[in-house]
């Protein structure tokens, strides 16, 4: 079996990174709307989202976004 070739390894990094995003984006929606509602603990739940999902996906999708750099490719300016 050969060893992928870097362009493999950025376009994998890339559609990771591009499904993260989208996981964050749908995260971020629902902490929207979770905070438009006021509920008793929908402020807090907001806040739940953001800290342990939303930063989280960040972070990843930061280090993929290094390590695409390191590969000699770039991300997507969307995941900017």
């Amino acid at each position: 079996m050969r060893a992928p070739r870097k362009r493999e390894l950025v376009k994998e990094l890339t559609d990771v990174a591009l499904r993260l995003d989208a996981a964050r984006s749908t995260c971020i929606t629902v902490q929207v709307a979770l905070e438009g509602q006021a509920a008793d603990y929908d402020a807090e739940f907001a806040c739940c989202l953001r800290r342990n999902v939303s930063d989280a996906i960040s972070v990843q999708v930061d280090r993929i976004r290094a390590l695409v750099g390191r590969l000699g490719g770039t991300l997507p300016e969307a995941l900017s």
